[in-house]
């Protein structure tokens, strides 16, 4: 059972259409730019969280603030940019609890919320039975 620390989210529909575990999270690009509410899948495979390329330029990233790199994924491997420089990150609702993220952008695919940053800030409980996610900060 989750204590009162813990945020109960429940699931919601994705592009889709299917109700799934995604979470809006509040980004702010190195630079100091505007923040931007981001709506992704909490996915415990990825390692490292990914946004659609056309985020890059959004946050403010600039072409040498990202280096070429090869990801891999269900149906094989993807091209990609790894951000060279941290963007800010919170649960929406949550605004206490920041941390960084350093995304990987790729075309084509949806939001990932990855283990390298949201998952080493907060214990994260998957309720399919329920149809929710459980945040409890670490």
């Amino acid at each position: 059972m989750a204590d009162q620390r813990s945020e109960i989210v429940p699931y919601r529909a994705g592009p889709d259409g299917q109700m799934r575990p995604y979470l809006w999270l509040v980004l702010t690009g190195p630079y100091g730019s505007e923040e931007i509410l981001i709506s992704g899948l909490v996915d415990t495979g990825a390692g490292r969280s990914v946004l659609p390329i056309d985020y890059a330029q959004a946050l403010g990233y600039k072409v040498d603030d990202l280096a070429p790199a090869e990801i891999g994924q269900v149906e094989g491997s993807a091209s990609a940019w790894s951000a060279q420089k941290p963007c800010q990150a919170f649960v929406d609702g949550i605004p206490n609890i920041e941390f960084e993220i350093e995304p990987l952008f790729v075309a084509g695919l949806n939001a990932l919320w990855g283990r390298a940053d949201l998952m080493m800030n907060f214990a994260i409980s998957v309720s399919e039975k329920n149809r929710e996610l459980i945040l409890q900060p670490d």
